[in-house]
């Protein structure tokens, strides 16, 4: 018999919609393990790193 899930698909949808919202990282820790939900920058118009200048 399989394990059942560590969170259900309606509230990780729930976390994704509200790390895109606010742009910020999700974590969840539910005893030893962690799931991390981040927003979906590929839709942005900024990058999120700047590969013209260099870092020094």
């Amino acid at each position: 018999m399989s394990q059942p899930a560590t969170i259900r698909k309606s509230d990780l949808k729930r976390y994704a919609e509200v790390a895109n919202e606010t742009k910020v990282r999700i974590v969840i820790k539910l005893g030893d393990q962690t799931v991390t939900v981040s927003p979906d920058y590929g839709n942005s118009e900024t990058p999120l790193i700047d590969y013209s200048k260099p870092v020094l």
